[in-house]
C-alpha cells in the first residue's frame, strides 16, 4: 500500500498514523509500519540520527543538533518534556564524567512536586547514537556557559547570573551562523526553556525530514527508550527507578509494550518440550 507525496505542512497537519517513507525513498511515498500507540523503536531512533547527523555527511545546524539530542536524551534517559525544559547546563546541576556518563539533577518533576530535586541519568555508548557524545557535541558547538560569573558576597562567592535550560532559543545571524538567543541572563529574568508546542512543532518537522511519522511526540520517545530497554533485557526495576515511576502499575500498564519476540517467549516457554 503506498499513499501520494503530501506537503510537509500538511503531513503535520493531518499525519498518517501507523504509515511511515519507505527506507531510501525518492518518491515520498509510505508504506504500512506499525507503531504501538506511537512508540518509537530503536529502528526510529537510529533513522533519525543516520539522517539528521549522516556519517561523512554535512554537520546539521545548531537547531537541528539541540533538537535531536534532546530527543536521544528523552528516550535514552526517559524524561518526559517536562524534565527535559529543567535540565539545566550549570555545571552543579548536569555532571559530565568523560566516557561514561551524565547525573541530570531535576529541582522539580511530575514526580516531584515540592522540589526536593531528582536524578536522572544516561550512559555512555560510544557509537554514532550516543546520547553523551551528542550532548557534550552540543554544549561545546552551542558555546553553552555552564559556570555562570561569580561575586563575593559577606564574605563568600555567589552566581550573579543565569546560564540557563539545555532547551533554548536559536537564532541566525544575517551572515547565517546560528547561535544561541542567549547565554547568559540576569537571575532576576533567568532564560527560558523552550515551549512545549515550539519544541513538538520543530521534532515533528525532523521526523517527517526523516521518514518518520509526524504523529510522534515526546512521549513516544519516553515510552519508546523504557519499551526498548525493557525488551532487551534491562532489569524491570531498575528501569522503573530510573525513570521515576513511583507506580509499578503505571510503569507497566502505560509505559512499557512488551515486543511480539518477548510475548512469543512466553508462549514458547508455556509447555516444556522435554517432557
Amino acid at each position: 500500500m503506498k499513499w501520494a507525496r503530501m506537503s510537509t505542512k500538511r503531513q503535520l497537519d493531518e499525519g498518517i498514523p501507523g504509515y511511515r517513507r519507505e527506507a531510501g525513498s525518492q518518491s515520498g511515498h509510505y508504506t504500512a509500519h506499525r507503531h504501538d500507540r506511537g512508540v518509537i523503536t530503536e529502528v526510529d531512533i537510529r533513522q533519525l540520527v543516520d539522517f539528521h547527523f549522516p556519517l561523512n555527511g554535512p554537520e546539521p545546524d545548531l537547531q537541528t543538533r539541540m533538537h535531536v539530542t534532546c530527543a536521544l536524551l528523552c528516550w535514552f534517559a526517559f524524561l518526559r518534556f517536562d524534565d527535559l525544559a529543567r535540565v539545566l547546563v550549570h555545571y552543579d546541576l548536569l555532571h559530565i564524567t568523560p566516557g561514561v556518563g551524565a547525573e541530570i539533577i531535576l529541582w522539580k518533576s511530575k514526580t516531584d512536586q515540592r522540589g526536593e530535586g531528582q536524578t536522572a541519568s544516561v550512559g555512555f555508548r560510544g557509537d554514532h547514537y550516543c546520547p553523551m557524545t551528542r550532548l557534550e557535541e552540543l554544549l561545546t558547538k552551542g558555546q553553552y556557559v555552564r559556570l555562570p560569573k561569580q561575586e563575593a558576597v559577606e564574605g563568600r562567592y555567589v552566581s550573579v547570573e543565569d546560564v540557563g535550560p539545555l532547551l533554548r532559543r536559536v537564532t541566525t545571524s544575517q551572515t547565517g551562523v546560528p547561535s544561541l538567543v542567549q547565554r547568559t541572563a540576569p537571575l532576576s529574568a533567568p532564560i527560558p526553556p523552550l515551549p512545549y508546542r515550539t519544541f513538538l512543532g520543530h521534532l515533528r518537522r525532523l521526523f517527517v525530514e526523516a521518514g518518520l511519522s509526524p504523529r510522534f511526540g515526546t512521549h513516544s520517545l519516553r515510552s519508546g527508550g523504557v519499551t526498548a530497554a525493557v525488551n532487551n533485557g534491562a532489569d524491570r526495576s531498575l528501569v522503573q527507578k530510573l525513570g521515576r515511576w513511583k507506580s509499578a502499575d503505571v510503569f507497566e500498564q502505560h509505559y512499557v509494550k512488551d515486543s511480539d519476540a518477548a510475548r512469543g517467549r512466553v508462549t514458547a516457554l508455556s509447555i516444556n518440550t522435554a517432557q
